[in-house]
């Protein structure tokens, strides 16, 4: 143990790791903080493990059945297709921790299959900050995570310096929204969804995180017939900013706009839908959700109003004209009638005219009465 390079290569084989056992007090950040640890990686240390243990504990974490090299040399620790179960799923980890400097590094990426999310998430405080609303979901998700930053004294990320990205896929869930504000604000603002109800299985996206900031790529959810698209980003210290366009058929949006729906008959009336934003706001422990489906149900009305008006419009203008063919058809008959007796031509008997305009008239009348009644009747 002389000031030389200590080299070799081992096989570390252990039932039982707890890698507190390695943290060392450091004199110069004792001095100002007798509380902190920090762990050093020694540099007089070349080697090469080969490492298998049946349990690692690693703070909160215990990590079965650990396998996995770990190459050290310069102060730093380059870890070698690490396998290891946990949150009764499995993750594999590659990457490097340095202490070459005063601040220690990390750059990692992590394979992560089935982790169960309820676990995962109460159980590292880097989940909680890149995804909370996971605290009302149960079930399980894979991911791919990339991410490099500052690491603390006691070597854990230090959150506002990490950058990365990570891709998470949800392979089964089930939702409680009661277990966030966030979504109680939802349940609220949207009487007619059940939130407990989303579709998340088999939902994949993609948050790139920076200096404390996560955005989220746009993705889609489900419920029944409604498809939401999701975008926005968040903070490490919770705040929110997101927009959830929910695509909402007509038929959700009330008796007045169902009764409508009812007198146009019409089934591509039947299948409209309209958007409408929610924008959220706030932080995730007190959350501020504004919708705007007043204003989109009012464009809805008007469209619906409109469309009556075209088919009685259209409806008039089609009697009308079935009305005058029939009688100038009458009045065709009449004319060749009276040619045949020797009557002029271009003559009209003087009823005849009488009964086509006291017709229209009242055909008209009739449709002007009857669209100022529907009218009233929508508005």
């Amino acid at each position: 143990m002389s000031d030389k390079t200590l080299q070799g290569n081992f096989d570390l084989t252990s039932n039982l790791f707890a890698l507190k056992d390695f943290m060392t007090n450091n004199p110069a950040e004792a001095e100002e903080n007798k509380t902190k640890t920090s762990l050093k990686i020694p540099a007089f240390i070349e080697c090469t493990i080969n490492a298998q243990a049946n349990t690692v504990l690693y703070d909160n974490l215990r990590l079965k059945n650990v396998k996995g090299t770990l190459v050290i040399k310069d102060e730093e620790a380059v870890l070698k297709d690490l396998t290891s179960s946990l949150f009764e799923g499995q993750i594999v980890v590659s990457g490097l921790v340095s202490s070459k400097t005063s601040i220690p590094k990390f750059n990692m990426n992590l394979g992560i299959k089935t982790f169960d999310i309820a676990q995962s998430f109460q159980g590292l405080e880097l989940f909680q900050n890149i995804a909370p609303i996971a605290s009302a979901i149960q079930g399980k998700f894979n991911s791919q995570i990339k991410l490099k930053g500052d690491l603390n004294n006691d070597f854990t990320p230090n959150l506002s310096s990490l950058s990365g990205d990570a891709l998470a896929e949800i392979i089964s869930s089930t939702i409680n929204p009661l277990n966030t504000e966030l979504l109680k604000k939802m349940d609220g603002a949207f009487s007619f969804i059940d939130f407990e109800k989303l579709n998340l299985n088999d939902l994949k996206t993609k948050l790139e995180f920076n200096e404390g900031n996560v955005a989220v790529k746009p993705f889609k959810i489900k419920y029944q017939d409604i498809n939401i698209d999701v975008s926005g980003n968040h903070n490490f210290d919770k705040t929110l900013s997101y927009n959830a366009v929910f695509d909402i058929p007509a038929k959700y949006l009330g008796s007045d706009v169902n009764r409508l729906i009812g007198k146009i008959d019409d089934p591509s009336v039947n299948t409209m839908s309209i958007p409408v934003t929610a924008n959220i706001s706030g932080t995730f422990t007190n959350p501020t959700v504004k919708t705007d489906l007043t204003s989109s149900m009012t464009k809805l009305t008007n469209q619906l109003v409109e469309i009556e008006k075209q088919k009685l419009i259209n409806k008039g203008t089609n009697k009308v004209n079935d009305l005058l063919g029939d009688l100038l058809n009458k009045e065709t008959k009449t004319t060749e009638n009276k040619t045949n007796n020797q009557q002029p031509k271009d003559s009209i008997a003087p009823d005849t005219k009488n009964t086509i305009e006291k017709e229209v008239k009242n055909v008209l009348g009739g449709l002007l009465n009857s669209k100022k009644k529907k009218k009233d009747t929508i508005n």
